[in-house]
């Protein structure tokens, strides 16, 4: 992704190099029907280790960033087994 970036300087586009996902973006009722035909199983085994709220600019024909919203650290509890006696 940076070696792309790199090479479209000369355009002067602001880009994130952090990969990101946007789900049904400008999708139409009739594709969001064929999608969810076509999808039937799906793997939910990801990393999301944050939410970003971006926001288009009409002008630079780009999206920005406008609020991070990070999930933290939240590993699975250590059993450990105890006595009330």
């Amino acid at each position: 992704m940076k070696k792309i970036h790199e090479t479209l300087k000369f355009l002067n586009l602001k880009k994130s190099d952090d990969p990101h996902l946007s789900i049904g973006r400008r999708l139409t009722p009739e594709n969001l029907k064929i999608a969810s035909q076509l999808f039937t199983t799906i793997d939910m085994e990801f990393l999301c280790d944050k939410i970003v709220l971006r926001e288009f600019d009409p002008i630079k024909k780009q999206f920005f960033i406008i609020d991070t919203i990070p999930f933290g650290n939240n590993p699975q509890p250590e059993f450990v087994q105890g006595s009330l006696f």
